[in-house]
């Protein structure tokens, strides 16, 4: 019964939990069963890493979501291959789990592939098994990838012809330049903003104990990380989908395998001092205590409203007025910029949520919907160039108002953030741009929110 903007925020806060708590299952199994394995790594990456947490300021809700889906296939894809028998049942539930994780972000197919691979090398190398158990395994995985497909076949359908299907083909097609890779990496040197360096020092440690007590699949985890990392080098190979990933969407990953590896690690320092010391393990349990304790105070301080802040409260008592004072079909023109090159657009303040706040049109569809398959042939393209013309030409230019009138605009919106709601601080048009205008009236003003009405009289 909430309204939408605030659903958000409480389900992405339930993701935020969830995204950590599904891991304690895998890290387990990972210590054959020990619990504190668990425990720590929950601690690790809930507490002490600074993601999942800074999703809060981000919304990257999308890719929280699978990345919270992705525990619980992996967890199945490692019980199928150590079946001895085909699982119909460990099958179907794999193929929706793996569906339901591509549907909310389909990055997850490479973190997914990279952890599978690692896991069938060590069961397969390491631990010699036969052909007939090799069979039963392959046949489980194959019959949740045909269900994954299936599943699949609607969003497919969807997404093929637009920018999003272009994209991925491009990494077949088109040879990624190797300044922009370089560029893409470079990003690596930001990662102790997310993982500190004591965290990634300890993970270290474990790949290290992991390694000279042969438990190959824990050492194996610094191995798929570095799989992850090296997807978007394929693209000089062509790999299709590799020019999809970046390097930030690893970094931003990085709590689950240095929670998973430190997590072990803690596990067997825990056993190790309970064997060598009556108390030991009250200890270890007291350091863990304040080491969350820590990680509680870190975690309340997560939160950034400048720059990540797009609807604030005053924004809300506008939407309010736009409802009650505009008609059901008005159309606003909202802050936005482009990206990636020009090739697509977003928002740049609450003007964006406008449809969701206050049930009226605006200029800037949400950006997936854009590099998806747009509702109109070449609508993509006309979001881009309006925003292009506006970096140029004031709304209130001949120019400006020629576009409006062919968008149907009917009202100017500017929030409280007054487009600057981003990294790039790009404000496409301020309320200056409006003063003397015939065709603009100033109809609200309150805080640093204005909205104008666009006199269509000015329109052929």
């Amino acid at each position: 019964g909430q309204p939408v903007w605030q659903g958000v925020v409480v389900f992405g806060q339930l993701l935020n939990l969830l995204a950590v708590a599904a891991w304690y299952p895998l890290a387990c199994r990972l210590a054959n069963g020990n619990r504190w394995a668990g425990v720590s790594a929950v601690l690790i990456a809930g507490l002490l890493a600074t993601v999942p947490g800074f999703y809060s300021n981000w919304g990257r809700y999308a890719q929280l979501a699978g990345q919270t889906v992705l525990p619980v296939a992996l967890w199945l894809s490692w019980d199928l291959i150590e079946r001895r028998r085909f699982e119909w049942r460990g099958a179907l539930l794999l193929g929706v789990s793996l569906a339901g994780m591509l549907l909310c972000y389909y990055r997850m197919a490479f973190y997914y592939a990279g952890f599978v691979a690692v896991l069938l090398a060590v069961e397969w190398l390491a631990h010699s098994k036969g052909w007939e158990e090799r069979r039963s395994a392959l046949a489980s995985l194959a019959a949740a990838a045909g269900l994954l497909v299936v599943l699949l076949v609607p969003w497919i359908l969807q997404v093929q012809g637009g920018v999003l299907a272009d994209r991925v083909a491009s990494g077949v097609v088109n040879q990624s330049p190797v300044q922009s890779l370089l560029i893409d990496y470079a990003n690596w040197r930001d990662v102790t903003a997310f993982v500190s360096l004591p965290l990634l020092v300890l993970a270290g440690l474990g790949f290290v104990v992991a390694l000279l007590r042969r438990r190959w699949l824990v050492a194996g985890l610094l191995v798929w990380t570095a799989l992850l990392a090296a997807v978007r080098a394929a693209t000089l190979i062509r790999l299709p989908g590799a020019n999809m990933m970046m390097s930030t969407a690893v970094i931003y990953f990085l709590y689950a395998p240095v929670g998973l590896l430190g997590g072990w690690l803690c596990a067997e320092a825990l056993d190790w001092l309970r064997a060598r010391w009556r108390l030991g393990w009250l200890a270890g349990l007291g350091v863990l205590a304040v080491a969350a304790l820590l990680g509680v105070r870190t975690q309340s301080r997560i939160l950034q409203p400048s720059p990540y802040t797009i609807v604030a409260w005053p924004d809300l008592k506008a939407a309010g007025w736009i409802r009650q004072n505009t008609d059901p079909g008005a159309s606003f023109l909202v802050e936005g910029f482009r990206i990636y090159g020009g090739s697509t657009a977003v928002g740049s303040d609450a003007g964006w949520w406008l449809p969701l706040l206050a049930g009226r049109a605006n200029s800037m569809p949400p950006q997936y919907a854009l590099v998806e398959r747009p509702v109109s042939p070449g609508y993509t393209q006309r979001v881009v160039d309006l925003i292009a013309l506006l970096e140029d030409h004031r709304p209130s230019s001949p120019e400006g108002e020629a576009a409006l009138c062919a968008w149907g605009v009917t009202h100017v919106y500017i929030g409280q953030q007054r487009g600057l709601a981003s990294f790039e601080r790009l404000q496409l048009f301020a309320p200056e741009d409006f003063e003397g205008s015939p065709a603009f009236r100033q109809v609200y003003a309150q805080d640093r929110v204005r909205v104008y009405a666009f006199d269509r009289g000015v329109c052929p």
